[in-house]
């Protein structure tokens, strides 16, 4: 099936164009409008606490994605059981590294969220996605770089970060290199039974050509 990408770039870049026109809480309402039609019917996109099955408690990020209670057999309520959730992401106007460390500990709270065992044949891991989304940073990519693997160093794996995206600069992500290959990516975390070396990513939307930085530490 050949599919056209071409209706869905312009959305994109019409969506970009539309964040960075905004201010304040705005932001986060354009972003979840943007997200809205690339998603399955049967999700949602929104804003409310999360709650897992031992009863802790995240306070809602500005954008979730989740299977409502109602689709799942649950009554509504103002809670998102965490086994619904899918993405967990930090919204913010202008990032520092302050509030950078404060969009962290929120979403490494959330991918800390107990889940339901999957399925024994399941290969998939078992845990929310993470993101932290700005418009834009009062400081050069590569010091949130630096932060984000001194805040990794001290943080268990599986609650790191997916990405952490700016919409006015670029993206920081993850790539794999395996002993005696090249790094490849750009990869979301998931448990790798070999442990290879993960890179933390930059790769500017402005820079051309591309322009990637790495910076390689063990899990």
């Amino acid at each position: 099936m050949v599919v056209d990408v071409e209706p869905v770039s312009e959305r994109l870049k019409a969506a970009r164009a539309s964040l960075l026109a905004g201010s304040g809480a705005e932001i986060a309402e354009i972003l979840n409008a943007a997200i809205r039609p690339f998603l399955p019917a049967q999700f949602v996109i929104g804003s409310k606490d999360i709650v897992d099955q031992e009863g802790t408690r995240v306070p809602a990020l500005a954008s979730t994605i989740y299977l409502p209670p109602t689709a799942a057999g649950a009554e509504e309520s103002d809670n998102i059981p965490a086994d619904n959730v899918v993405v967990a992401m930090d919204v913010q106007e202008t990032m520092d590294l302050e509030s950078f460390r404060a969009a962290y500990r929120k979403v490494a709270a959330a991918k800390a969220l107990k889940r339901r065992p999957l399925g024994s044949d399941s290969i998939d891991p078992n845990v929310i996605m993470g993101l932290v989304f700005a418009l834009r940073a009062t400081v050069p990519m590569e010091n949130f770089v630096g932060e984000l693997e001194a805040l990794n160093a001290t943080t268990p794996s599986e609650r790191w970060p997916d990405a952490i995206v700016f919409a006015a600069t670029g993206v920081i992500n993850y790539a794999v290199q395996f002993p005696g290959e090249k790094a490849s990516g750009n990869w979301l975390i998931a448990k790798v039974s070999t442990r290879p070396v993960l890179r933390l990513r930059f790769i500017s939307r402005l820079s051309s050509p591309r322009q990637v930085l790495t910076r390689s530490t063990r899990c």
